[in-house]
């Protein structure tokens, strides 16, 4: 399994229900969700209610989710990974995306207002 969740973009918003993705020993994996949206448009939506995103033993990781057009994960309040040796970026940012929030944000960075708990160890390619 190379991609935990390919993403459909048929519908306009996804997971826009999930609340916790908690997951261990993917062995094979190597991303949670696949690459993001092909076409610009805001979406507040997808993603907007996930609060925990806990891995473990994920050794082929290389990103959990990749962040585009604003999904921006802002109620993420916890983020743990452990133990997932080839992950190299936790959410990579689409480069489009990237000059947005430059232009955008006065900090020119991403922020997860939300965010009270986080926790990485083991990351050797972080």
């Amino acid at each position: 399994m190379d991609t935990v969740f390919v993403a459909n973009y048929d519908r306009y918003y996804l997971f826009d229900q999930l609340e916790t993705f908690w997951a261990t020993d993917l062995l094979k994996a190597r991303s949670i969700w696949s690459r993001g949206r092909a076409y610009r448009a805001k979406d507040l939506v997808s993603f907007a209610k996930l609060q925990l995103i806990q891995l473990y033993y994920c050794p082929r990781l290389q990103f959990v989710l990749p962040l585009s057009w604003m999904i921006t994960l802002s109620s993420l309040e916890t983020l743990h990974i452990v133990c997932c040796g080839d992950l190299r970026q936790v959410f990579p940012v689409e480069a489009k995306f990237l000059n947005q929030i430059a232009t955008e944000h006065q900090n020119g960075m991403l922020e997860f207002p939300m965010l009270k708990d986080l926790y990485l160890d083991q990351l050797s390619s972080l």
